[in-house]
């Protein structure tokens, strides 16, 4: 049987609500099993932590007896990594892409130009180590423009997306790569991605897998049912899933 675990959080340190104190209590209320604090770090983005915000949050989870295992982690970028400071310290690094280093100029939300630099991107991304590949088919950096729009408008985008430009060569590229460096996959359960044909690609290649929800505020913490539901209908065994691959969970 396989835990319940969310390794995809954030707090006030970063763009998220709440304390680590007000995660837990949520978790505890969702039956987790583990979860990761997961604050962003290292990008040029307005709402990322700085070194001595980490260094805080670090002293808030390391000096705490909480009643599921707490994990540090940071989501971070490309270039993004963990300062001398803290080596040894942070348990988990996601790596995702919130921007295009290089700006492309798109003209629409579906500019293949565009895509094809995103998926460079991420291939860039890979190759820079980590624990966990974030988001990789949602909570995209869609070229909107000054245009409004809804969350599903935007997660209908991103399907379109997905559909248009990320054909099963590119997949292939991920799912080989990713298994060769042993970062895991995330199960992005807010946007409910990657597809499953995509999961079942690198599941074949051996990849393993994390769980997030990717949560920012409280009330989100946990909701991770979509991906414990691919879990058991692929048969993703435990020895493919980060937790047990790491010894967080037995």
């Amino acid at each position: 049987m396989v835990g319940r675990f969310d390794l995809h959080l954030h707090t006030r340190f970063s763009d998220g609500q709440g304390e680590v104190e007000d995660k837990v209590e949520k978790a505890l209320e969702m039956g987790l099993d583990l979860m990761a604090i997961t604050d962003h770090f290292g990008e040029p983005l307005d709402y990322r932590m700085n070194l001595e915000q980490l260094q805080e949050l670090h002293a808030i989870i390391k000096g705490q007896n909480y009643p599921i295992p707490v994990l540090l982690g940071i989501e971070t970028g490309i270039e993004g990594t963990v300062p001398p400071e803290l080596w040894g310290k942070v348990d988990l690094i996601i790596r995702s892409i919130h921007y295009l280093r290089q700006p492309v100029q798109a003209k629409s939300p579906f500019d293949p130009l565009y895509w094809e630099a995103y998926k460079e991107e991420v291939l860039a991304l890979l190759r820079a180590g980590g624990d966990v590949l974030g988001h990789v088919e949602g909570y995209m950096p869609l070229p909107l423009g000054d245009r409004k729009t809804t969350f599903e408008e935007r997660r209908a985008m991103e399907r379109e997306v997905a559909k248009r430009f990320f054909a099963k060569d590119w997949q292939e590229q991920i799912a080989h790569l990713a298994a060769a460096r042993q970062v895991a996959i995330e199960l992005h359960a807010a946007t409910k991605t990657p597809r499953l044909d995509f999961i079942r690609l690198c599941q074949k290649e051996g990849c393993i897998f994390s769980v997030g929800s990717d949560a920012h505020g409280t009330e989100s913490v946990g909701q991770i049912d979509w991906a414990l539901e691919v879990i058991e209908e692929l048969g993703i065994p435990q020895s493919q899933l980060l937790p047990y691959v790491k010894g967080w969970l037995k």
